[in-house]
């Protein structure tokens, strides 16, 4: 097992790479982008309203996923704001 050092190390790393990457989806893959974080905000949702799957979110489901994706967005562009 890995030192707390080297994890925070390895954290720092992979944060960067992370990072970086996300620099270059948003130059040429936006929509991409997005279907991930919608995709993510789906996800919650199935698991917030206890589906068994996606063949039983509504169409309802998916505006309400769309909303919270904006959300987080707006709470993004809040925070770096301030």
């Amino acid at each position: 097992m890995k030192k707390k050092d080297e994890m925070d190390s390895d954290l720092a790393l992979e944060s960067k790479i992370f990072f970086n990457s996300v620099l270059k989806v948003t130059e040429n893959h936006m929509p991409e982008l997005c279907e991930i974080i919608i995709t993510f905000s789906v996800h919650k949702l199935i698991e917030k309203k206890q589906y068994k799957g996606i063949e039983d979110l509504t169409t309802e489901d998916f505006v309400l996923a769309t909303q919270q994706a904006n959300a987080w967005m707006e709470y993004i562009l809040g925070h770096h704001r301030h």
